[in-house]
């Protein structure tokens, strides 16, 4: 069925996992986002030796 379709989907999530994964990459983004204004620092400083001893909380 899915191959027969005129613009068949490039991603499918196999069974029942959606949420699963989901959740995994609501905690990835929640991570990257805490950590955003460390990693800004350096880019901006050109090095993350600048912004090494940061922590982020």
């Amino acid at each position: 069925m899915l191959a027969d379709t005129e613009e068949p989907a490039r991603r499918l999530v196999p069974g029942n996992t959606l949420g699963e994964i989901e959740a995994i990459y609501a905690e990835r983004l929640r991570e990257w986002r805490e950590w955003a204004p460390v990693t800004e620092a350096a880019f901006r400083r050109g090095t993350y030796a600048d912004v090494a001893g940061s922590s982020c909380a």
